[in-house]
């Protein structure tokens, strides 16, 4: 099946030139992780292995940011507004979950992505990622919060 994404292949090439480029300090989506709960349950749903209502927004999110920021070191013509694309389609799945009731480390981790994309692409634009350094932590503190209750 061709989808807009490509085969697996492309976008786990992608996604090593953002973890490898971008996130050189830090792992913000371990790999196995990123394969076995991000990647491969969507290439499944695409090819109706599994139903779309299973994958958490916050994971498209993750997903859709990961490529984004990979794109960013991308030299092809058609990368800039590929990237943008990706970036609207990261921060609108980020938004069909509340994170009030919802909040995920999947959704730390897109938060973490979110505030690195912006660094990429806007470094005089610190107010934006400032507001998302403080969600990102309010989020955190959530997500201990629920896991120390469990």
């Amino acid at each position: 099946m061709t989808t807009p994404l490509g085969c697996t292949s492309r976008v786990i090439r992608v996604s090593r030139v953002n973890l490898d480029l971008a996130f050189s300090s830090y792992d913000p989506v371990p790999r196995p992780e990123m394969m076995t709960v991000i990647v491969n349950p969507i290439y499944q749903a695409m090819n109706d292995f599994m139903a779309w209502e299973s994958i958490h927004a916050h994971h498209l999110s993750v997903f859709f940011m990961i490529i984004a920021t990979g794109l960013l070191f991308n030299e092809g013509q058609s990368a800039p507004i590929l990237v943008e694309q990706f970036h609207a389609l990261g921060c609108a799945a980020f938004s069909m979950d509340s994170i009030t009731r919802g909040a995920s480390v999947a959704s730390v981790q897109a938060m973490v992505l979110m505030i690195h994309f912006s660094y990429w692409t806007d470094r005089s634009g610190s107010e934006i990622r400032w507001l998302y350094n403080g969600m990102c932590v309010r989020i955190a503190q959530m997500v201990s919060c629920v896991a120390c209750v469990q």
